[in-house]
């Protein structure tokens, strides 16, 4: 097996590994988030007090959860403007677009998670309201989110250049 290949395979298994550890994220995350809200609509239409830090809460977990599954969603293209794109093309023009998109995209990352660490120092000694935690934690969802899409990004552009396959089998191979 030939050095690219076999740097291929490994970028595929830590691509599943982020994927899949991703999944386990976004899965505790909305659990958290049910129990939170279902805890604050008791309290507050049954029990006739509130969670003062249930709704500031929801909110950062939903950050993070939807910055993270951005991640699988990019894994297995369903990101609509892509597969939206893609579809109405042929196969070449569809492989030449599928490789500047995923160049873009890259590029587009790149530049969010670097403004996006700045933006955490910027916002580090700024608290929350209610929790009282830093506002670098909430902040930190985006360029986390966009780091994760980076792998997945890098993961596609390779695969494309060293199997030279049609990216609609990329998205087909991973649903």
């Amino acid at each position: 097996m030939s050095l690219i290949a076999q740097i291929n395979e490994t970028m595929q298994k830590f691509s599943r590994l982020v994927v899949n550890i991703s999944l386990v994220m976004v899965t505790f995350f909305l659990a958290a988030m049910v129990v939170i809200v279902f805890l604050q609509i008791i309290g507050r239409y049954v029990l006739f007090w509130s969670l003062p830090w249930s709704e500031e809460l929801s909110r950062y977990l939903m950050i993070w959860m939807a910055y993270i599954a951005s991640n699988v969603a990019l894994y297995k293209g369903l990101h609509v403007s892509m597969r939206a794109f893609l579809n109405i093309l042929s196969e070449k023009n569809r492989n030449y677009l599928f490789f500047v998109m995923n160049f873009g995209i890259l590029l587009f990352l790149t530049v969010v998670i670097f403004y996006g660490y700045k933006n955490i120092i910027i916002v580090s000694n700024q608290t929350t309201p209610v929790l009282g935690i830093s506002m670098g934690w909430a902040y930190a969802a985006v360029p986390f989110g966009c780091l994760l899409m980076l792998v997945q990004v890098i993961t596609n552009i390779f695969d494309f250049l060293t199997r030279k396959i049609i990216c609609k089998e990329i998205f087909d191979s991973r649903e």
